[in-house]
């Protein structure tokens, strides 16, 4: 009797454990979302991240949860292809790229906006990489954007140099043999709008120094060119 009676109790749990998955199948198939494509009418977003999240700052965290949140809460002038991982199309319409490469064009959209309504502009892309290579935000990721002329010299505080007669140093006159020929300068210079930002980004490299009193002073020691500027 024992044994059938046990038999019966294990016969019994099945079944309950049976009907309760059903019932939780059931209750998630007529769950809001479940199985729909429709998104919610509610201005409310809802993601697992898996884990809490540094922060929210597009410029702070370093982690793969923040940048799966990050890319779903903004946009930037490029995305990637859902299949290819080419870069198609975001707030940037389409963009040129100079000859050496060193150089792109983006053209934004018109109708982007920020999410108060405010329209988005090319200043505002400036602030931001601006604010992502300071020194006082001080972001780990900060050497993604290194390619950038001078981001490295600003991301480390460094400072240009001027001569006693007001001129800013050149690299190129303190290396053995020119970074640049004027051929190369003149090539270059044809590509964009001859702006006084475009001057700046296509002359000749200016020397930097370091901010810091004592790391400037290692800087000076035997190099009489720079000492001179001091």
């Amino acid at each position: 009797m024992a044994r059938i009676s046990f038999s019966q109790t294990r016969l019994s749990l099945a079944i309950v454990v049976l009907s309760l998955i059903i019932n939780s199948c059931t209750s998630s198939a007529n769950s809001r979302f479940y199985g729909k494509t429709d998104a919610p009418t509610a201005n409310v977003m809802k993601y697992v991240s898996g884990s809490e999240p540094e922060s929210l700052d597009p410029q702070v965290p370093t982690g793969q949860p923040e940048a799966r949140l990050l890319m779903s809460m903004y946009d930037g002038l490029l995305e990637y292809h859902p299949k290819t991982m080419e870069p198609i199309p975001a707030i940037a319409e389409s963009w040129e790229t100079s000859k050496d490469g060193m150089e792109y064009l983006f053209k934004l959209r018109k109708n982007a906006k920020f999410s108060n309504g405010e329209p988005i502009t090319a200043k505002d892309f400036v602030y931001t990489l601006h604010r992502a290579m300071s020194p006082e935000l001080a972001a780990q990721n900060a050497y993604l954007a290194y390619y950038i002329k001078y981001s490295e010299a600003y991301n480390g505080g460094k400072l240009f140099v001027k001569d006693e007669k007001g001129n800013y140093l050149l690299s190129k006159d303190f290396q053995e043999t020119p970074a640049e020929t004027a051929t190369e300068s003149a090539k270059a210079s044809e590509f964009g709008l001859d702006t006084e930002f475009h001057k700046y980004i296509t002359a000749p490299e200016r020397v930097t120094v370091d901010a810091d009193t004592f790391a400037l002073a290692k800087s000076l020691q035997g190099d009489e060119k720079l000492k001179v500027a001091f």
